[in-house]
C-alpha cells in the first residue's frame, strides 16, 4: 500500500495534532475522514511520494508535534 494507518492513544486530540504537525511541515489525513463512526484517535500517513530520509524526518516532526499537544493537555502536577 501507499498509506500507513496510525492508531494513537484514545483521547488524542487529532485536530490539535493536525495543526501542530502542519506548523512543522507535516500533513496527514484524520482517520475520522475514512470511517462512518470512530477513527477519532487515528490518522493516515502517505509515504509513496517521499524518500526514506524524508519519512524519517517527517516522523521526527510528527513525534515532536505529538509531544507538544500531550504536554499542553497534561494535567498540572
Amino acid at each position: 500500500g501507499y498509506f500507513l494507518w496510525v492508531e494513537l492513544p484514545r483521547g488524542t486530540d487529532v485536530d490539535a495534532l493536525l495543526t501542530a504537525a502542519a506548523g512543522r511541515g507535516v500533513v496527514f489525513v484524520k482517520g475520522s475522514e475514512f470511517v462512518l463512526e470512530g477513527g477519532d484517535s487515528s490518522l493516515r500517513l502517505a509515504y509513496s511520494g517521499v524518500t526514506p530520509a524524508e519519512i524519517e524526518e517527517g516522523i521526527k516532526r510528527l513525534a515532536d508535534a505529538f509531544a507538544e499537544i500531550e504536554a499542553v493537555g497534561a494535567p498540572a502536577a
